[in-house]
Protein backbone atom coordinates (compact mmCIF):
# COMPACT_ATOMS: atom_id res chain seq x y z
CA UNK A 1 0.00 0.00 0.00
CA UNK A 2 3.04 2.39 1.04
CA UNK A 3 3.63 2.16 -3.27
CA UNK A 4 0.52 2.81 -4.76
CA UNK A 5 0.74 6.91 -4.30
CA UNK A 6 4.34 6.71 -5.82
CA UNK A 7 3.02 4.11 -8.88
CA UNK A 8 -0.06 6.47 -9.18
CA UNK A 9 2.38 9.84 -9.41
CA UNK A 10 4.20 7.98 -12.06
CA UNK A 11 1.55 6.55 -14.32
CA UNK A 12 -0.09 10.15 -14.06
CA UNK A 13 2.44 11.33 -14.68
CA UNK A 14 3.25 9.18 -18.09
CA UNK A 15 -0.39 9.94 -18.99
CA UNK A 16 0.72 13.89 -19.18
CA UNK A 17 3.68 13.62 -21.03
CA UNK A 18 1.94 11.12 -23.61
CA UNK A 19 -1.06 13.54 -23.97
CA UNK A 20 1.48 16.49 -24.56
CA UNK A 21 1.08 17.35 -28.08
CA UNK A 22 2.81 20.42 -30.06
CA UNK A 23 1.77 20.64 -33.81
CA UNK A 24 4.05 23.34 -36.10
CA UNK A 25 3.52 23.79 -39.57
CA UNK A 26 4.76 26.30 -42.05
CA UNK A 27 2.96 28.51 -43.88
CA UNK A 28 4.93 28.07 -46.92
CA UNK A 29 3.59 24.51 -47.55
CA UNK A 30 -0.26 24.62 -47.62
CA UNK A 31 -2.34 21.25 -49.62
CA UNK A 32 -4.39 24.19 -51.41
CA UNK A 33 -3.61 27.70 -52.12
CA UNK A 34 -4.88 31.20 -54.34
CA UNK A 35 -1.82 33.00 -52.86
CA UNK A 36 -0.91 35.66 -55.27
CA UNK A 37 2.77 36.89 -54.37
CA UNK A 38 4.43 40.07 -55.12
CA UNK A 39 6.76 39.78 -58.14
CA UNK A 40 9.77 42.52 -56.76
CA UNK A 41 8.96 44.45 -53.40
CA UNK A 42 6.28 42.36 -50.89
CA UNK A 43 7.96 39.11 -51.18
CA UNK A 44 11.56 40.45 -50.92
CA UNK A 45 12.03 39.39 -47.17
CA UNK A 46 15.13 38.30 -45.01
CA UNK A 47 13.91 34.36 -45.09
CA UNK A 48 16.64 33.97 -42.67
CA UNK A 49 14.04 34.90 -40.07
CA UNK A 50 11.81 32.65 -41.42
CA UNK A 51 10.69 29.38 -40.37
CA UNK A 52 11.88 26.79 -42.82
CA UNK A 53 13.59 29.53 -44.63
CA UNK A 54 10.14 31.55 -46.60
CA UNK A 55 6.75 32.29 -46.28
CA UNK A 56 3.61 32.17 -47.67
CA UNK A 57 2.22 35.94 -48.86
CA UNK A 58 -0.13 37.44 -50.66
CA UNK A 59 -0.21 40.97 -52.57
CA UNK A 60 -2.53 41.64 -55.35
CA UNK A 61 -4.84 44.82 -55.72
CA UNK A 62 -7.19 43.80 -58.37
CA UNK A 63 -7.42 40.10 -57.50
CA UNK A 64 -9.76 38.15 -54.26
CA UNK A 65 -8.00 37.50 -51.13
CA UNK A 66 -5.52 35.10 -50.95
CA UNK A 67 -6.18 31.66 -49.37
CA UNK A 68 -4.17 28.75 -48.11
CA UNK A 69 -5.66 25.58 -46.46
CA UNK A 70 -3.86 23.47 -44.45
CA UNK A 71 -4.14 19.13 -43.24
CA UNK A 72 -3.79 18.86 -39.31
CA UNK A 73 -3.48 16.21 -37.61
CA UNK A 74 -3.95 15.66 -33.66
CA UNK A 75 -2.97 12.26 -31.98
CA UNK A 76 -5.92 13.01 -29.50
CA UNK A 77 -8.92 15.62 -29.99
CA UNK A 78 -8.61 18.31 -27.19
CA UNK A 79 -8.04 21.91 -26.51
CA UNK A 80 -5.48 23.47 -27.88
CA UNK A 81 -3.38 26.84 -27.62
CA UNK A 82 -3.02 28.43 -31.27
CA UNK A 83 -0.54 30.84 -32.13
CA UNK A 84 0.23 32.22 -35.36
CA UNK A 85 3.59 34.25 -37.07
CA UNK A 86 2.37 36.18 -39.58
CA UNK A 87 2.61 39.44 -40.84
CA UNK A 88 0.79 42.01 -38.40
CA UNK A 89 1.49 45.24 -40.15
CA UNK A 90 -2.13 46.70 -41.64
CA UNK A 91 -3.12 43.53 -42.20
CA UNK A 92 -6.83 41.66 -42.02
CA UNK A 93 -5.88 37.93 -41.60
CA UNK A 94 -8.79 35.19 -40.52
CA UNK A 95 -8.94 31.48 -40.10
CA UNK A 96 -11.68 28.78 -40.57
CA UNK A 97 -10.93 25.30 -38.38
CA UNK A 98 -12.77 22.42 -40.16
CA UNK A 99 -16.60 23.43 -41.00
CA UNK A 100 -16.89 26.28 -38.35
CA UNK A 101 -17.22 30.24 -39.57
CA UNK A 102 -14.62 32.43 -40.62
CA UNK A 103 -12.67 34.23 -37.60
CA UNK A 104 -10.28 37.23 -37.48
CA UNK A 105 -7.36 37.24 -35.58
CA UNK A 106 -6.48 40.37 -33.72
CA UNK A 107 -2.77 41.43 -34.32
CA UNK A 108 -3.00 45.16 -32.40
CA UNK A 109 -3.17 43.75 -29.32
CA UNK A 110 -2.05 40.12 -29.57
CA UNK A 111 2.05 40.65 -31.62
CA UNK A 112 4.69 39.39 -29.77
CA UNK A 113 8.19 39.09 -30.76
CA UNK A 114 7.96 41.53 -34.13
CA UNK A 115 11.24 41.85 -36.41
CA UNK A 116 11.61 43.65 -39.22
CA UNK A 117 12.18 41.38 -42.09
CA UNK A 118 12.27 43.56 -45.15
CA UNK A 119 14.99 42.50 -47.40
CA UNK A 120 16.43 45.72 -48.07
CA UNK A 121 15.53 46.73 -43.85
CA UNK A 122 13.31 49.58 -44.35
CA UNK A 123 10.24 50.50 -42.59
CA UNK A 124 7.24 49.38 -43.99
CA UNK A 125 4.90 46.39 -44.18
CA UNK A 126 6.96 43.82 -44.26
CA UNK A 127 7.26 43.02 -40.68
CA UNK A 128 6.56 39.50 -38.76
CA UNK A 129 4.82 38.77 -35.30
CA UNK A 130 3.63 35.96 -33.34
CA UNK A 131 0.25 36.42 -31.98
CA UNK A 132 -2.11 34.16 -29.92
CA UNK A 133 -5.39 32.86 -31.42
CA UNK A 134 -7.34 31.40 -28.06
CA UNK A 135 -7.69 28.07 -27.72
CA UNK A 136 -9.11 26.15 -29.87
CA UNK A 137 -10.90 22.45 -30.24
CA UNK A 138 -9.73 19.78 -32.66
CA UNK A 139 -11.15 16.71 -33.37
CA UNK A 140 -8.60 13.21 -32.90
CA UNK A 141 -7.13 12.68 -36.35
CA UNK A 142 -7.64 14.67 -39.24
CA UNK A 143 -8.35 18.14 -39.05
CA UNK A 144 -8.17 21.57 -41.74
CA UNK A 145 -7.81 24.75 -40.90
CA UNK A 146 -7.46 28.07 -43.53
CA UNK A 147 -6.34 31.11 -43.82
CA UNK A 148 -7.71 34.66 -45.20
CA UNK A 149 -5.73 37.47 -46.19
CA UNK A 150 -7.95 40.14 -46.67
CA UNK A 151 -6.39 43.47 -46.05
CA UNK A 152 -7.65 47.08 -47.30
CA UNK A 153 -4.35 47.43 -49.37
CA UNK A 154 -4.32 44.38 -51.80
CA UNK A 155 -5.16 41.99 -49.84
CA UNK A 156 -1.75 42.00 -48.65
CA UNK A 157 -0.74 39.45 -46.10
CA UNK A 158 2.14 36.69 -44.90
CA UNK A 159 2.12 33.57 -43.00
CA UNK A 160 5.53 32.36 -41.58
CA UNK A 161 3.65 29.67 -39.82
CA UNK A 162 1.14 28.64 -37.18
CA UNK A 163 1.75 26.56 -33.93
CA UNK A 164 -1.05 24.35 -31.55
CA UNK A 165 -0.41 22.77 -28.43
CA UNK A 166 -2.03 21.23 -25.23
CA UNK A 167 0.96 22.83 -23.27
CA UNK A 168 1.50 26.44 -22.77
CA UNK A 169 3.28 27.64 -25.72
CA UNK A 170 6.16 30.42 -26.02
CA UNK A 171 7.06 32.16 -28.78
CA UNK A 172 11.02 32.39 -29.43
CA UNK A 173 10.97 33.76 -33.24
CA UNK A 174 11.65 30.62 -35.31
CA UNK A 175 12.97 28.63 -32.31
CA UNK A 176 10.30 25.48 -32.08
CA UNK A 177 10.05 24.05 -28.88
CA UNK A 178 12.99 22.57 -27.21
CA UNK A 179 15.29 23.55 -29.34
CA UNK A 180 18.24 26.35 -28.71
CA UNK A 181 19.27 29.27 -29.86
CA UNK A 182 22.80 28.61 -32.02
CA UNK A 183 26.18 30.75 -30.26
CA UNK A 184 27.46 33.33 -32.39
CA UNK A 185 31.00 32.00 -34.00
CA UNK A 186 32.41 35.18 -31.99
CA UNK A 187 31.60 33.88 -28.32
CA UNK A 188 33.67 31.79 -26.55
CA UNK A 189 33.00 28.61 -24.53
CA UNK A 190 31.99 30.40 -21.89
CA UNK A 191 28.89 32.12 -23.20
CA UNK A 192 25.72 30.23 -23.33
CA UNK A 193 21.93 31.57 -24.26
CA UNK A 194 19.80 32.85 -21.89
CA UNK A 195 16.92 31.07 -22.59
CA UNK A 196 14.84 29.60 -19.57
CA UNK A 197 11.44 28.06 -19.88
CA UNK A 198 8.11 29.68 -19.50
CA UNK A 199 7.63 30.33 -15.49
CA UNK A 200 5.31 28.05 -14.19
CA UNK A 201 5.26 29.86 -10.55
CA UNK A 202 5.84 26.88 -8.50
CA UNK A 203 5.61 27.25 -4.69
CA UNK A 204 9.33 25.89 -5.25
CA UNK A 205 11.23 29.35 -6.12
CA UNK A 206 13.86 30.73 -3.95
CA UNK A 207 13.61 34.19 -5.10
CA UNK A 208 9.63 34.53 -5.40
CA UNK A 209 8.61 38.01 -3.60
CA UNK A 210 5.23 38.04 -3.70
CA UNK A 211 4.94 37.43 -0.04
CA UNK A 212 6.17 41.24 -0.16
CA UNK A 213 2.85 42.37 -1.92
CA UNK A 214 -1.15 42.56 -0.72
CA UNK A 215 -3.18 39.65 -2.17
CA UNK A 216 -5.00 42.22 -3.19
CA UNK A 217 -3.49 45.78 -4.03
CA UNK A 218 -5.31 48.11 -1.82
CA UNK A 219 -6.07 45.84 0.38
CA UNK A 220 -4.99 47.70 3.77
CA UNK A 221 -6.61 50.78 2.54
CA UNK A 222 -5.31 53.61 -0.16
CA UNK A 223 -1.72 54.58 -0.87
CA UNK A 224 -1.32 58.32 1.67
CA UNK A 225 1.59 60.48 2.45
CA UNK A 226 2.37 60.78 5.76
CA UNK A 227 5.50 62.31 7.52
CA UNK A 228 7.34 62.71 4.22
CA UNK A 229 6.46 58.83 3.50
CA UNK A 230 3.64 56.69 1.44
CA UNK A 231 1.76 54.88 3.78
CA UNK A 232 -1.12 52.14 3.81
CA UNK A 233 -3.96 54.37 4.58
CA UNK A 234 -5.52 52.13 7.07
CA UNK A 235 -2.54 50.79 8.53
CA UNK A 236 -0.19 53.95 8.30
CA UNK A 237 2.46 51.01 7.32
CA UNK A 238 5.15 52.74 5.01
CA UNK A 239 5.58 51.30 2.05
CA UNK A 240 8.33 51.86 -1.02
CA UNK A 241 7.53 51.29 -4.34
CA UNK A 242 9.92 49.32 -6.77
CA UNK A 243 8.42 50.07 -9.94
CA UNK A 244 8.20 49.61 -13.62
CA UNK A 245 6.96 51.67 -16.38
CA UNK A 246 4.31 48.76 -18.57
CA UNK A 247 2.94 46.86 -18.73
CA UNK A 248 3.67 44.96 -21.86
CA UNK A 249 0.80 42.14 -21.65
CA UNK A 250 -2.02 43.28 -24.49
CA UNK A 251 -4.79 40.96 -23.57
CA UNK A 252 -6.15 40.06 -20.22
CA UNK A 253 -4.67 35.99 -19.91
CA UNK A 254 -1.13 37.88 -20.69
CA UNK A 255 -1.73 40.76 -17.96
CA UNK A 256 -2.62 38.44 -15.54
CA UNK A 257 0.61 36.21 -16.22
CA UNK A 258 2.86 39.41 -16.64
CA UNK A 259 1.63 40.66 -13.23
CA UNK A 260 2.26 37.04 -11.30
CA UNK A 261 5.86 37.79 -12.78
CA UNK A 262 6.06 41.10 -11.51
CA UNK A 263 5.24 39.99 -8.54
CA UNK A 264 7.55 37.31 -7.96
CA UNK A 265 10.61 39.70 -9.01
CA UNK A 266 9.83 42.04 -6.34
CA UNK A 267 7.43 44.67 -8.47
CA UNK A 268 4.69 46.19 -6.31
CA UNK A 269 3.69 48.99 -8.50
CA UNK A 270 2.77 49.75 -12.19
CA UNK A 271 3.00 52.86 -13.99
CA UNK A 272 1.02 53.07 -17.02
CA UNK A 273 1.73 55.31 -19.88
CA UNK A 274 -1.54 57.18 -21.82
CA UNK A 275 -4.38 58.48 -20.85
CA UNK A 276 -7.32 56.61 -18.87
CA UNK A 277 -10.13 57.83 -21.37
CA UNK A 278 -11.05 58.01 -25.35
CA UNK A 279 -10.71 60.35 -27.97
CA UNK A 280 -14.15 62.24 -26.55
CA UNK A 281 -12.94 62.14 -23.25
CA UNK A 282 -15.15 59.66 -21.95
CA UNK A 283 -13.69 56.69 -19.49
CA UNK A 284 -12.10 54.12 -21.35
CA UNK A 285 -13.39 50.87 -19.30
CA UNK A 286 -10.81 48.52 -21.18
CA UNK A 287 -8.15 50.38 -20.01
CA UNK A 288 -9.10 51.08 -16.40
CA UNK A 289 -9.73 47.18 -16.62
CA UNK A 290 -6.12 46.96 -17.87
CA UNK A 291 -4.70 48.82 -14.72
CA UNK A 292 -6.70 46.73 -12.18
CA UNK A 293 -5.33 43.87 -14.20
CA UNK A 294 -2.28 44.27 -12.09
CA UNK A 295 -4.41 44.47 -8.97
CA UNK A 296 -4.90 41.26 -8.03
CA UNK A 297 -0.64 40.38 -7.67
CA UNK A 298 -0.52 43.27 -4.99
CA UNK A 299 0.47 45.98 -7.50
CA UNK A 300 -0.73 49.40 -7.59
CA UNK A 301 -0.92 51.21 -10.87
CA UNK A 302 0.05 54.95 -11.45
CA UNK A 303 -0.74 57.06 -14.91
CA UNK A 304 1.24 59.29 -16.35
CA UNK A 305 1.30 61.29 -19.78
CA UNK A 306 4.60 62.07 -20.50
CA UNK A 307 7.95 60.01 -21.27
CA UNK A 308 11.60 60.65 -22.01
CA UNK A 309 14.97 58.71 -22.51
CA UNK A 310 18.50 59.14 -23.15
CA UNK A 311 21.30 57.03 -23.27
CA UNK A 312 25.15 57.69 -22.64
CA UNK A 313 27.57 54.49 -22.64
CA UNK A 314 29.24 55.11 -19.54
CA UNK A 315 29.64 53.71 -15.56
CA UNK A 316 27.98 55.46 -12.95
CA UNK A 317 30.18 53.28 -10.67
CA UNK A 318 33.31 54.68 -12.38
CA UNK A 319 31.66 57.80 -12.20
CA UNK A 320 32.66 58.51 -15.93
CA UNK A 321 32.18 61.52 -17.89
CA UNK A 322 30.03 61.80 -20.82
CA UNK A 323 32.50 62.58 -23.14
CA UNK A 324 35.64 60.29 -23.15
CA UNK A 325 38.90 61.60 -21.40
CA UNK A 326 37.03 64.09 -19.59
CA UNK A 327 37.23 64.20 -15.75
CA UNK A 328 35.41 61.97 -13.37
CA UNK A 329 31.88 63.24 -13.18
CA UNK A 330 30.40 63.07 -9.96
CA UNK A 331 27.13 63.56 -10.31
CA UNK A 332 24.67 61.05 -8.96
CA UNK A 333 22.15 59.85 -12.21
CA UNK A 334 19.55 58.54 -9.00
CA UNK A 335 19.56 61.46 -6.77
CA UNK A 336 16.03 61.81 -5.21
CA UNK A 337 16.10 65.33 -3.06
CA UNK A 338 12.85 65.33 -1.11
CA UNK A 339 10.82 68.13 -0.94
CA UNK A 340 8.39 70.08 1.71
CA UNK A 341 8.57 66.55 3.55
CA UNK A 342 6.72 65.11 0.89
CA UNK A 343 7.16 61.32 -0.62
CA UNK A 344 10.02 61.15 -3.53
CA UNK A 345 9.99 59.69 -6.42
CA UNK A 346 11.95 59.19 -9.41
CA UNK A 347 9.29 58.48 -11.89
CA UNK A 348 12.03 56.96 -15.14
CA UNK A 349 15.05 55.78 -14.72
CA UNK A 350 17.11 53.18 -16.51
CA UNK A 351 20.77 52.40 -18.08
CA UNK A 352 20.10 52.32 -21.29
CA UNK A 353 21.02 49.32 -24.41
CA UNK A 354 23.69 49.33 -25.49
CA UNK A 355 25.46 50.38 -22.56
CA UNK A 356 27.50 47.84 -21.97
CA UNK A 357 27.48 48.69 -18.14
CA UNK A 358 23.83 47.88 -17.43
CA UNK A 359 24.15 45.45 -15.31
CA UNK A 360 24.81 47.87 -12.55
CA UNK A 361 21.15 49.87 -12.47
CA UNK A 362 19.34 46.84 -10.51
CA UNK A 363 21.67 47.19 -7.44
CA UNK A 364 22.85 50.62 -7.68
CA UNK A 365 19.35 52.35 -7.28
CA UNK A 366 18.18 49.76 -4.76
CA UNK A 367 21.25 50.62 -3.06
CA UNK A 368 21.04 54.13 -3.24
CA UNK A 369 17.57 54.61 -3.17
CA UNK A 370 17.19 53.10 0.43
CA UNK A 371 20.29 55.49 1.26
CA UNK A 372 18.22 58.31 0.27
CA UNK A 373 15.08 57.47 1.50
CA UNK A 374 13.47 57.58 -1.82
CA UNK A 375 9.78 56.39 -1.82
CA UNK A 376 9.39 55.26 -5.47
CA UNK A 377 11.41 54.15 -8.20
CA UNK A 378 9.95 53.37 -11.50
CA UNK A 379 12.35 51.45 -13.71
CA UNK A 380 12.05 52.07 -17.60
CA UNK A 381 10.04 50.32 -19.75
CA UNK A 382 8.26 47.01 -19.10
CA UNK A 383 8.34 45.71 -22.41
CA UNK A 384 8.29 42.09 -23.13
CA UNK A 385 6.15 39.52 -21.36
CA UNK A 386 8.99 37.43 -21.82
CA UNK A 387 12.88 37.23 -21.92
CA UNK A 388 13.88 39.08 -24.90
CA UNK A 389 16.67 41.12 -25.64
CA UNK A 390 14.14 43.39 -28.02
CA UNK A 391 10.15 42.35 -27.46
CA UNK A 392 9.09 45.39 -28.19
CA UNK A 393 10.72 46.38 -32.26
CA UNK A 394 10.61 50.41 -31.20
CA UNK A 395 11.79 49.63 -27.42
CA UNK A 396 14.60 47.81 -27.92
CA UNK A 397 16.82 50.49 -26.02
CA UNK A 398 14.86 50.42 -22.91
CA UNK A 399 13.94 46.88 -22.34
CA UNK A 400 13.71 45.70 -18.76
CA UNK A 401 12.89 41.84 -19.75
CA UNK A 402 16.86 40.70 -19.82
CA UNK A 403 18.94 39.62 -17.02
CA UNK A 404 21.43 42.55 -16.53
CA UNK A 405 18.02 44.33 -15.83
CA UNK A 406 13.98 41.96 -14.47
CA UNK A 407 17.06 38.94 -13.68
CA UNK A 408 18.71 41.11 -10.88
CA UNK A 409 15.28 42.20 -9.76
CA UNK A 410 14.53 39.78 -6.67
CA UNK A 411 17.73 40.91 -4.80
CA UNK A 412 17.28 44.58 -5.72
CA UNK A 413 13.82 44.89 -4.53
CA UNK A 414 14.61 42.81 -1.18
CA UNK A 415 17.20 45.53 -0.60
CA UNK A 416 15.44 48.24 -1.35
CA UNK A 417 11.75 47.60 0.07
CA UNK A 418 12.99 45.65 3.18
CA UNK A 419 15.71 48.62 3.57
CA UNK A 420 18.70 46.00 3.51
CA UNK A 421 20.77 49.51 2.99
CA UNK A 422 20.32 51.95 5.79
CA UNK A 423 18.64 55.34 5.64
CA UNK A 424 21.69 57.89 5.80
CA UNK A 425 21.43 60.99 7.51
CA UNK A 426 20.61 64.84 6.31
CA UNK A 427 23.64 66.02 4.40
CA UNK A 428 21.64 68.95 3.13
CA UNK A 429 18.41 70.95 4.35
CA UNK A 430 17.94 73.74 1.73
CA UNK A 431 15.35 76.19 1.73
CA UNK A 432 13.82 77.38 -1.59
CA UNK A 433 12.01 80.06 -2.33
CA UNK A 434 8.68 78.83 -4.08
CA UNK A 435 8.42 82.03 -6.84
CA UNK A 436 12.38 81.03 -7.86
CA UNK A 437 11.28 77.24 -8.06
CA UNK A 438 8.19 77.93 -10.11
CA UNK A 439 10.51 80.30 -12.68
CA UNK A 440 13.04 77.41 -12.78
CA UNK A 441 15.66 79.39 -11.14
CA UNK A 442 17.27 76.01 -10.56
CA UNK A 443 18.55 74.98 -6.72
CA UNK A 444 22.41 74.57 -5.03
CA UNK A 445 21.82 71.16 -5.23
CA UNK A 446 23.21 69.44 -8.54
CA UNK A 447 20.92 68.56 -11.16
CA UNK A 448 23.13 67.72 -14.09
CA UNK A 449 21.90 63.99 -13.51
CA UNK A 450 18.06 64.63 -12.60
CA UNK A 451 17.43 65.61 -16.19
CA UNK A 452 17.71 63.60 -19.55
CA UNK A 453 18.12 65.47 -22.61
CA UNK A 454 14.57 66.48 -23.44
CA UNK A 455 13.80 67.89 -19.69
CA UNK A 456 17.23 69.16 -19.39
CA UNK A 457 16.11 72.28 -22.01
CA UNK A 458 13.44 73.17 -19.65
CA UNK A 459 15.90 74.36 -17.24
CA UNK A 460 16.92 77.67 -17.47
CA UNK A 461 20.46 78.50 -19.17
CA UNK A 462 23.12 80.79 -18.77
CA UNK A 463 23.44 81.17 -14.79
CA UNK A 464 27.14 81.22 -13.69
CA UNK A 465 27.91 79.42 -10.31
CA UNK A 466 29.70 81.49 -7.55
CA UNK A 467 32.29 79.34 -5.45
CA UNK A 468 30.04 78.37 -2.32
CA UNK A 469 26.96 78.41 -4.12
CA UNK A 470 26.60 74.61 -5.45
CA UNK A 471 25.96 72.16 -2.70
CA UNK A 472 29.11 69.40 -3.09
CA UNK A 473 27.44 66.51 -5.68
CA UNK A 474 29.22 63.28 -3.16
CA UNK A 475 26.44 63.97 -0.49
CA UNK A 476 24.00 61.95 -2.81
CA UNK A 477 26.25 59.16 -2.35
CA UNK A 478 26.36 59.11 1.19
CA UNK A 479 22.83 60.58 2.72
CA UNK A 480 20.06 62.71 2.08
CA UNK A 481 18.76 65.79 0.96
Amino acid sequence: MKFVPIAGFIVSLMMSIAHAETIWIEGEKPAKSTMNRHPWWYDQVKKDQLSGGDWISNFAEKKPAGEAEYSVTAKDGGKFEFWVRANPTATKLSFRLNDADWKPIEFEKNARDAANIAGDGKLDLRFIAWAKVGSVELKRGANTIRFRMHSDNSNHGGLDCFVLSTEPFTPRGILKPGETPKASPSFDKDWFAFDPSADKFGSSSAIDLRFLNEKVAGEQGFIAAKDGHFVHSQTDEPVRFWAVNGAAAKSRDELKREARQLAKYGVNLVRLHGPMFDKRGEVDPAKIQRAFGCRNEGEFSEWSMRDGHSWVDRSALRFESEEPGKPASFVHPAMDPKYDNKPSMISETTWNRPNRHRSEAPLYLAAFGALQDSDCIVHFAKDGVDWSVKPGYFMQPWTLTAPTQLGQFPAAALIYRRGLVKTGDVMADVTLDVEDLLKLGGTPLPQDAAFDELRLKDVSQGTTLKPGQRTDPLVHYVGRT
